[in-house]
Parts: C-alpha cells; sequence; structure tokens
C-alpha cells in the first residue's frame, strides 16, 4: 500500500524502499555507496503490523506473518523513524518532513 501510494504519485523521484529484513550489512553497504542516502525505518505496532499483513492477501497465515515479524530487524542510529500506526495520511506527513 504505501510502496503503491508513493509509487502512483511520484512525489519522491529519488526514493528507493527496501524490505525491513535487509540486515544492518547491507544497509552499511549502501550508505558507503550512496553517502547522501536517507534511511527511513517505517514502524507499526507489533499487534497492528499482524493485522495488516494477515488480511493484504489472504495467501499467509498467522503463523507465517508472526515468524516474519520476529526476524525484522529495528532500525539503526541514524535512521529516520517513522510512525505507521494511523492512516496513509498521517504517514505521508511525516515523509514531507524527512524529504522537503
Amino acid at each position: 500500500m504505501i510502496i503503491s501510494l508513493l509509487l502512483s504519485v511520484k512525489r519522491y523521484p529519488n526514493l528507493v524502499m527496501a524490505q525491513a529484513i535487509s540486515r544492518k550489512k547491507n544497509r552499511e553497504q549502501l550508505s558507503h555507496a550512496f553517502p547522501c542516502a536517507k534511511f527511513v525505518h517505517i514502524d507499526a505496532d507489533y499487534n497492528i503490523r499482524l493485522q495488516r499483513l494477515a488480511k493484504r492477501d489472504g495467501l499467509v497465515s498467522p503463523d507465517w506473518v508472526d515468524k516474519l515479524l520476529k526476524i525484522q530487524q529495528t532500525r539503526s542510529p541514524g535512521h529516520y523513524s517513522l510512525d505507521n500506526n494511523q492512516d496513509i495520511a498521517h504517514l505521508e506527513q511525516q515523509y514531507d518532513l524527512v524529504f522537503s
């Protein structure tokens, strides 16, 4: 949902998104290769993420979603952190603050 929103409005032409399971080592490599990059961690409460993933396409079991969420790494120091516990409008406001 977030990806389709950002890509469809093309508000952030230089935005690159990666999955939360990217390891710290991968983020360090990207930071070295692209020193001007801004790393943004989008977070939501565990139960909200579980509900969203479970109902997104109905193809994944709650157990699988639970395992996936447990292996995701937390944000690294120096990353921007956005709260995704509310609606898209709230998330867009936070993006605008980071990328303006």
